[in-house]
C-alpha cells in the first residue's frame, strides 16, 4: 500500500472523507445536541466542544457520530465534551451563530 493510499484510508478512519462535508453542518449538529433551547452553555477549546445541557437525554449520540464526530465525554450529567476532528473553530462558530 502506497503512502497516500494508506493515509485516505486512515483519514476516512477518523471521520474524515465522506463524512467531512457534513461536519460543519451547524443545524444537524444543534438538532443532535437536542436542539437550540437545550444548549445552556456552549463553548470550544482545543480539539473539542464543551457543551452544558437543559436535558442530557435530550442528545442523540448517534447523530453526532454521523456527523464524524470522534468521540463524546460525559464530564458531568449536564455536561458532555464532544471531539472533533480539524480545527475546532470550524464546527464551533458556525453553531454559535444559530444560538
Amino acid at each position: 500500500m502506497n503512502v497516500t493510499v494508506g493515509f485516505s484510508l486512515f483519514l476516512q478512519q477518523i471521520g474524515h472523507g465522506e463524512q467531512a462535508a457534513a461536519a460543519h453542518d451547524a443545524p444537524a449538529l444543534l438538532a443532535a445536541l437536542g436542539g437550540r433551547d437545550n444548549v445552556v452553555d456552549f463553548e470550544t477549546v482545543a480539539g473539542r466542544l464543551l457543551i452544558r445541557t437543559a436535558r442530557p437525554e435530550r442528545v442523540d449520540e448517534a447523530a453526532l457520530r454521523r456527523l464524524g464526530i470522534r468521540g463524546i465525554a460525559h464530564s458531568a450529567a449536564d455536561r458532555i465534551q464532544v471531539l472533533v476532528v480539524g480545527p475546532v473553530e470550524a464546527w464551533g462558530e458556525p453553531v454559535l451563530r444559530l444560538l
